[in-house]
């Protein structure tokens, strides 16, 4: 699992532009705590320059994507992206301490603000690139899972009728080149039997060939949002609370002091602790998946606002002055939240859709198997026909030289009776195989009661006897 998420860290998603535009809103909310605004002209204007600030980690993150981190297949460079990482949020902190001496809003020293920056962007980045790593592979599943699916649903759909009949299809073109050829003429003794090869064997012979089932034409659907959207939960409480502390860790240190940072880490995060488990257990989640985003964004932002209050209480009274802003704590907690929700969404019904998707892909297989079975079997029944009756029909008409018209009565009368696959027996066959021949030649079948049963028992090799003789008979002569 660490391997994976290294890798993932590391891969070929480590920046993206999903990435950046994910971490603007909470960029903009977290960062508006800075100060306090009294007027809506220094609300626009602290929020230009954030969107600037924003905009400069963009440029970073491009210029990794250009360099050191692209997004082509490669081998996965995560010490590398960690680095990217930091540095991203070294830019951040620069960038917004200017801009706070230059709009005058906010009261934080620089350290302060490069220790969060710092930690929060590695965290934060880190945990998007395994997202959408996971993401992309889920899409993968998702995607092969809707191919299979629509794949079924078009054979499904396909005209059975349609696909049985195309051997009377190319009966029928047989039939009306070889009507057309006599019309014309061509009715002599050898070219009859010209026919019978150029026309009739080679087209058995194509007839003979088994067919790859059919595909799907259908484009499958992509995966959408709404899809993780709506199978969020709310997260486990440590895979929140540990990131999140590590994210806040040096700011308080250095704000405050090491010891209060240690116990904050301790003490600080039991609020949190708490409310996350309780909405684990009890809070219903609506299902429409919008309504289920908002629903937790709105609980646990309220739960990082009580929780920033309490602890806020606590610590003043154990070591005098302290502050946790309730709107960063709660829009720290809530973003940190989602990230997590998020992972835990693709991840956790992975195994399920990939369940899935081998039962379609069975599925598909068996509807394939048995659509391809039926035309290969048309096919082949037409191309024993040809092989057989019709083709000794017309050597055996040429043997005996018979005029033009009695070919086609004999032709017409061998199409009409055709009815598809063969049910026939063994005996059936080898019988109106001889039947023709018997006109020209002295041939008669002498076969064991034995082997009668055999056949009778094992169709298979009935035909490959009829088969054999057919062909034997048409080359001897």
């Amino acid at each position: 699992m660490l391997r994976r998420s290294l890798a993932q860290i590391g891969g070929p998603y480590a920046v993206t532009f999903w990435a950046w535009l994910a971490t603007l809103p909470l960029s903009l909310l977290l960062s508006s705590t800075y100060t306090t605004t009294p007027s809506l002209q220094e609300v626009v204007a602290w929020t230009t320059a954030l969107i600037l600030v924003h905009a400069g980690i963009g440029v970073v993150m491009l210029l990794a994507r250009l360099t050191v981190l692209p997004s082509r297949p490669r081998k996965p460079r995560p010490l590398t992206a960690i680095v990217v990482f930091a540095l991203m949020g070294l830019t951040r902190a620069v960038l917004l301490q200017a801009a706070q001496h230059v709009t005058g809003f906010g009261s934080y020293d620089f350290a302060e603000r490069l220790a969060f920056n710092v930690s929060i962007s590695i965290l934060a980045y880190a945990a998007l690139a395994i997202i959408v790593g996971e993401t992309k592979d889920d899409a993968q599943i998702v995607l092969r899972l809707e191919q299979a699916r629509a794949a079924i649903a078009d054979l499904q759909k396909q005209n059975q009728d349609e696909l049985v009949d195309l051997d009377q299809r190319i009966l029928a073109d047989v039939e009306d080149r070889l009507r057309q050829a006599l019309e014309d003429g061509q009715a002599d003794p050898q070219q009859i039997r010209q026919m019978s090869e150029t026309v009739v064997r080679l087209t058995s012979h194509e007839l003979s060939e088994q067919l790859p089932p059919p595909r799907s034409s259908q484009p499958p659907r992509r995966l959408a949002i709404k899809d993780i959207a709506g199978r969020l939960q709310v997260p486990p409480p440590l895979a929140v609370l540990v990131p999140f502390q590590m994210s806040v860790f040096g700011f308080v240190a250095l704000r405050y002091s090491l010891a209060i940072a240690l116990v904050g880490t301790v003490i600080g995060p039991l609020p949190s602790l708490l409310g996350l488990w309780l909405m684990r257990r009890y809070l219903p989640l609506p299902r429409n998946s919008w309504w289920r985003v908002g629903t937790l964004v709105v609980s646990i932002t309220a739960l990082g606002s009580i929780a920033a209050v309490l602890v806020s209480a606590l610590f003043t009274y154990l070591f005098g002055e302290y502050s946790a802003s309730p709107f960063a704590v709660g829009t720290g907690l809530m973003g940190m939240s989602m990230i997590v929700s998020v992972w835990f969404s693709v991840v956790d019904g992975r195994e399920m859709r990939r369940e899935q998707l081998a039962d379609a892909l069975e599925e598909e297989a068996r509807e394939t198997a048995d659509t391809a079975a039926v035309l290969n079997g048309r096919r082949l029944a037409a191309a024993r026909f040809l092989h057989g009756t019709v083709q000794n029909e017309l050597v055996a008409a040429s043997l005996r030289g018979d005029s033009a018209e009695a070919v086609q009565s004999t032709i017409r009368q061998a199409f009409a009776s055709y009815a598809g696959v063969d049910t026939s027996g063994a005996r059936d066959e080898l019988e109106s195989l001889l039947r023709p021949w018997s006109t020209v030649l002295d041939v008669t079948a002498d076969v064991d009661t034995p082997a009668w049963d055999v056949m009778a028992t094992d169709p298979e090799r009935g035909r490959l006897l009829v088969d054999l003789i057919s062909e034997g008979l048409t080359n001897a002569v």
